[in-house]
């Protein structure tokens, strides 16, 4: 019982400390003391949390609520001190291209790391190697990474697009950090861990690689109706049409209308001035045609990708795919109304308006 109660007292204070990070965090107050703090929290969290649901014990396996509570306040802290970092834009510019390429290859490595581990069915060394990889505050490379983006221009960070891809590695390594919390729980607990090792040796493709906005269309030229394509552009207006029969919101380009029939993209963080990747079809409308965001999430592929059956397992901790739109945006400016609204339908963590 009392290995139990300093277990539940870690997770607790992990999750109040990221809540208040993230509060600090779209109030506009000092960031970059706090992104420390906070990171420094979930790791030394991480340390006391492992060891005491380790003592629990068999006959009383690791609780599955608490796993998640772990991972989300990971999760937040992780994902909050990245778009801190991104707004700041108080890093080198010119590392920023090598820092995105660098953080892609880290998590493909981490990817593995924690999938052989599950295969081996062994927690501890793998799981905290790529825990402290993410949340070390000193040496954190995800922050630098952001913090690189963010100092470049609008169009430099559009070209290669550097913000998508330095946004979409933020974002998975706060997947990671709630899949280490879920993996741990699994390994942990005998009943769980029997079929894990069959589930990831199955899946052999790591992931499904970065969207290849750098290879995406700029411009509508060319283009047929009903054509499938990937397309890529600066966000210049956001709105929702409330039609009867099929509803949809949009945001507009400098090229062309993008819509996501039947959901609220408003409410995922894109946000006017950012960049933006999506795959969808051409639709004819008025003899003008925009395209249609298509759906798919980690569900569809999380039967033979091992980062999508992770993704899928945590998706209520975190959520990679919110609305299993298939877009992915850049980080917005913090100050840019909707850009609040990212964390929410991520983790679920409410921000107040004030």
């Amino acid at each position: 019982m009392l290995a139990r109660t300093a277990c539940e007292d870690a997770v607790l204070d992990a999750q109040a400390a990221a809540h208040d990070w993230a509060r600090a965090l779209h109030r506009g107050e000092t960031l970059d003391a706090a992104a420390g703090q906070s990171l420094s929290a979930a790791a030394g969290r991480w340390s006391t949390w492992t060891a005491r649901a380790v003592g629990l014990g068999e006959d009383e396996p690791v609780d599955g609520p608490l796993a998640a509570m772990m991972g989300r306040a990971a999760a937040i802290a992780l994902h909050t001190a990245c778009h801190a970092a991104y707004d700041a834009g108080d890093g080198t510019a010119g590392e920023a291209g090598a820092l995105v390429m660098a953080a892609e290859r880290a998590h493909v490595e981490s990817l593995a790391r924690l999938r052989a581990a599950a295969i081996a069915g062994t927690a501890t060394p793998a799981l905290t190697a790529v825990w402290r990889g993410l949340t070390d505050p000193d040496t954190h490379p995800l922050r630098a990474m952001c913090a690189a983006v963010g100092a470049l221009d609008p169009g430099d960070r559009a070209r290669g697009a550097l913000g998508v891809r330095a946004s979409m590695a933020a974002r998975r390594g706060a997947m990671l950090a709630a899949g280490c919390a879920h993996l741990h729980r699994r390994l942990g607990t005998t009943r769980l861990r029997r079929g894990l090792p069959g589930i990831a040796g199955r899946r052999e493709t790591l992931w499904r690689g970065r969207p290849r906005a750098h290879a995406a269309r700029t411009r509508t030229a060319g283009m047929a109706e009903w054509d499938r394509v990937e397309f890529t552009g600066i966000v210049t207006g956001t709105g929702w049409v409330d039609r009867p029969e099929v509803p949809y919101s949009y945001a507009t380009t400098d090229f062309c209308e993008v819509r996501v029939h039947r959901r609220d993209l408003l409410t995922t963080g894109v946000a006017v001035g950012s960049a933006l990747w999506v795959r969808g079809k051409f639709e004819p409308d008025d003899g003008s045609p925009v395209l249609v965001a298509e759906f798919e999430g980690p569900g569809t592929h999380a039967g033979t990708v091992w980062e999508d059956w992770l993704a899928d397992q945590v998706r209520h901790t975190y959520d990679l795919y919110p609305l299993v739109i298939d877009m992915v945006a850049e980080f917005a400016r913090l100050g840019v109304p909707g850009a609040r609204a990212e964390l929410a339908a991520r983790t679920g963590a409410g921000v107040p308006d004030d």
